[in-house]
């Protein structure tokens, strides 16, 4: 008897917990409902009051009528009395309350609105703008760039791919998208292909999968403005350190230049060094510029040639005649090396010792090709630029060949004329 007397208790005692446990959860689930119905107020408060139908028994918190029923897709985390925080599990969501400025595009004002009570509740911090035709469409866009755009397809004024043009024009960074009852997967393919980050068929049943596409479309975009600017600063620091060690590289080999007796060692080092050197002057321009897949080659032929020139202590005249070019990497240093062989060649040779004269460096467009021209009055074919056969003239032949391009020398009495064809 006593052992039957202690499993009757045992078996009372966990009863108990349990509706410990019933008693618990429901009164969790009715802090939950009411801190939504009174969540704090946001720019969309206005529209988060009484919603019709609100007094339905069998929905409190939704909306029934115009063959709709939306439920909230936000839940405030619920605090109750006796109970400590964190203490009721994963079962609640924060609301997310980072700002957003949304824009919603509808002519149809009762779906306007229910999309827009539904945007609402899911991210409370919103500012939403409704666009109902042409005129409040660019509005809407003056001075104001949103973070996501909700567009109906069949519009009486335009359709959802013409919005999506005018608005990705003002915002490129804007999430998109598009919410409708017309269409077929023809005009999804359309949509996807177009850009849209999804496609919802417009239902009663698709509200709550529209807030969530929304928040997972800001999301991946987010995630990608942050992946672009963290590969933006890699690779910023990558340049800058390259450039610091071609700058020691550069420091290292004057100083040895200068302990150096045999003087034509101590030349061929000094080509070497200002071999490298412009391709310092290349890896700044890298490192200034914005966009780090491309360099401004004006720029660089610029700086490279007056540098070289001031070199002759000021017996040449220069003359540039540069247009506004950006390059790619791969191209923008071989053909800056041909342009450094080609003027430190005009230097050496068509004005020995003191000899003056002029040189004239030329970057532009001809039909269709990249033309750099080093053009000089000086000895002509009458220097030893005729003989072709240096280290700097098998440089200036690989380098043209690694990219293609032809190289032309005129000579004659009046000077010499370098041509360098790059197909663009």
């Amino acid at each position: 008897m006593c052992r039957r007397t202690v499993l009757v208790s045992k078996a009372s005692n966990r009863l108990s917990v349990r509706r410990e446990r019933l008693r618990f959860n429901s009164k969790a689930a009715a802090v939950r409902r009411a801190a939504v119905t009174t969540s704090a107020p946001g720019p969309t408060s206005a529209r988060q009051g009484a919603w019709p139908g609100n007094r339905s028994r069998s929905s409190p918190l939704g909306v029934t009528g115009r063959g709709f029923s939306v439920l909230p897709c936000a839940w405030s985390k619920p605090v109750i009395p006796g109970y400590r925080d964190g203490q009721i599990g994963p079962l609640h969501r924060v609301v997310n309350m980072e700002p957003r400025r949304i824009l919603l595009v509808d002519d149809d004002p009762d779906i306007r609105d229910l999309v827009h009570r539904t945007i609402g509740h899911e991210f409370p911090a919103a500012e939403i703008r409704e666009a109902t035709d042409e005129g409040s469409l660019n509005g809407a866009l003056a001075g104001w760039v949103p973070d996501v755009l909700i567009t109906d397809f069949d519009l009486r004024w335009s359709d959802g791919l013409k919005v999506f043009e005018w608005v990705k024009a003002a915002a490129p960074a804007c999430c998109t998208v598009m919410f409708t009852g017309t269409g077929d997967e023809d005009l999804a393919v359309r949509a996807m292909k177009q850009g849209f980050d999804d496609y919802i068929v417009k239902r009663s049943s698709q509200l709550r999968r529209l807030a969530a596409s929304v928040r997972i479309a800001y999301d991946r975009h987010r995630e990608r403005r942050e992946l672009t600017e963290n590969r933006d600063l890699v690779l910023k620091e990558l340049y800058h350190r390259l450039h610091n060690n071609l700058q020691i590289v550069v420091s290292l080999m004057r100083m040895t230049e200068k302990a150096m007796m045999d003087l034509e060692a101590r030349q061929q080092l000094a080509d070497l060094r200002r071999r490298i050197q412009a391709l310092t002057a290349l890896q700044e321009e890298f490192y200034r510029s914005q966009d780090f897949r491309r360099v401004d080659f004006e720029a660089f032929l610029e700086g490279l040639a007056r540098n070289l020139v001031g070199l002759a202590g000021g017996r040449i005249g220069l003359t540039t005649e540069i247009a506004s070019t950006h390059l790619t990497v791969d191209v923008a240093a071989p053909l800056g090396l041909i342009a450094n062989e080609l003027i430190t060649n005009v230097l050496k040779h068509a004005f020995p010792e003191s000899a003056t004269g002029n040189l004239l460096v030329s970057l532009e467009q001809q039909a269709g090709e990249l033309v750099l021209t080093i053009k000089d009055d000086g000895e002509g074919s009458r220097g030893k630029q005729s003989s072709g056969g240096g280290l700097g003239a098998r440089l200036i032949e690989r380098l043209a060949e690694q990219i293609g391009a032809g190289v032309e020398m005129n000579l004659s009495d009046a000077g010499v004329t370098c041509t360098v064809r790059l197909p663009s």
